[in-house]
């Protein structure tokens, strides 16, 4: 369906390549459609793929990995230095902004200490 979504939108641009962007799972999600897209349909389709706060590599040891394996499957796959060769780069934007507290009781407030700092 994504693909169906991104061609559609390309000819309703007349043509021109869609840029995607995508929020945290949202960032990889993009990157998985785009490899499964394979080189050819991407290259003629997407100008490039933008994540905000995504990740783009496996936990450190010791952090629970919430994608269950997607990410690091995706990295080996569809690498983003793979996707730039396809002419279709990958812009990640992330910082230190939120900052978690790695003693958390909570879960969440623990993977943002690893995610972000």
């Amino acid at each position: 369906m994504a693909i169906e979504e991104i061609e559609r939108l390309s000819a309703e641009a007349g043509g021109e390549r869609v840029l995607l962007v995508g929020h945290s799972a949202g960032g990889w999600l993009a990157r998985a459609v785009v490899g499964l897209m394979g080189q050819e349909r991407a290259s003629e389709l997407v100008r490039g793929v933008v994540s905000l706060g995504a990740p783009h590599q496996c936990p450190p040891e010791g952090v629970v990995d919430v994608t269950r394996g997607v990410v690091g499957d995706l990295e080996t796959r569809f690498g983003a230095s793979k996707m730039s060769r396809w002419g279709v780069p990958v812009i990640t934007v992330a910082g230190d902004c939120l900052k978690g507290d790695p003693s958390s009781e909570f879960p969440w407030n623990r993977a943002s200490a690893s995610a972000y700092s």
